[in-house]
């Protein structure tokens, strides 16, 4: 049974998750610890031993603020200078890379970041 899908066998335990049902404390506790990972939801899940279904569900339910933001480090590659060139490049984690030019609008791109985020 440590092996099911939905995270509630003994894999996430052995980690100090509780098992069984989760209280929304037990929850909350979780989604701040898969948010200062700075991993995607599947890659902590997947580590911690948890259910990524299940872990899904508690985000959803206690709505979209209960993941905090993590800083990442940021490695500046040289620039010419030249207006044209102010622009920048993400590496988001599963290795996806995001570029972004001078101007762009920020609602568009924290849509953007938000979309590729939720995949699994």
């Amino acid at each position: 049974m440590g092996g099911r899908r939905g995270g509630y066998g003994r894999r996430g335990a052995k980690r100090g998750w509780a098992e069984g049902r989760w209280t929304e404390a037990e929850a909350r506790r979780a989604l701040s610890a898969w948010g200062e990972s700075g991993l995607s939801l599947a890659a902590w899940c997947e580590g911690e031993g948890l259910g990524y279904e299940r872990v899904r569900r508690w985000r959803g339910r206690l709505g979209s603020g209960a993941r905090t933001a993590a800083l990442l480090p940021v490695h500046v590659v040289g620039s010419d200078g030249a207006p044209d060139s102010l622009s920048f490049e993400l590496e988001l984690p599963r290795g996806l890379r995001v570029h972004v030019p001078a101007r762009f609008e920020a609602e568009s791109l924290a849509t953007l970041l938000r979309v590729l985020e939720a995949r699994p």
